[in-house]
């Protein structure tokens, strides 16, 4: 928080995105911190990067739900049923039994899980452009590389999160109305 005087003496006081949505309920850039935001899927095999990614998160938006699937086959049963809506399904490419490409054109070949409107982002530590190619031609909704630092993960999640809360879409769980 940071007081003064603007140029021709009109008072201000300068307030963190945090510090403002706080105090009045009201997050500026589209993501209400204060009122049970929308949960983020990840899903992710290696333990390591799905913990890592969760506490990130946590970071940027603690009353954000976090919703970790380390198994595709438990992720597609509970997304199956569920009637919640999520703000983004984020993702691994290389995974074991079935991995994100196989995954996301599992949800693009079922009717169902296709009209939840959940945005899809895949993240890997490569951009070979032939699995670039084949997600976009699964309307996947983003592709990002996972970045070598903390800072950079931090950052680039803050990037998605914030798009993605300000985003409208059929199934968002907001109303133009509101």
């Amino acid at each position: 928080m940071r007081a003064g005087t603007e140029p021709g003496g009109i008072e201000f006081l300068r307030l963190s995105r945090k510090q403002f949505a706080g105090r009045t309920g009201i997050d500026i850039f589209g993501s209400n911190l204060t009122m049970n935001p929308r949960p983020i899927i990840l899903i992710d095999d290696d333990p390591d990067d799905l913990q890592f990614m969760q506490e990130a998160i946590r970071e940027i938006d603690q009353d954000r739900e976090v919703i970790a699937f380390s198994e595709v086959e438990k992720f597609l049963d509970f997304i199956s049923t569920t009637e919640q809506v999520f703000l983004f399904i984020l993702s691994d490419i290389n995974m074991g039994k079935i991995n994100g490409l196989e995954l996301k054109k599992l949800i693009y070949d079922d009717e169902h899980l296709r009209l939840k409107c959940v945005p899809f982002i895949f993240l890997s530590t490569t951009s070979a452009p032939a699995s670039v190619e084949e997600a976009y031609s699964y309307n996947v909704q983003g592709f990002f590389i996972k970045p070598s630092s903390v800072a950079g993960i931090s950052t680039m999640l803050q990037s998605i999160i914030t798009y993605w809360s300000a985003s409208e879409r059929p199934n968002s769980g907001k109303s133009s109305e509101q």
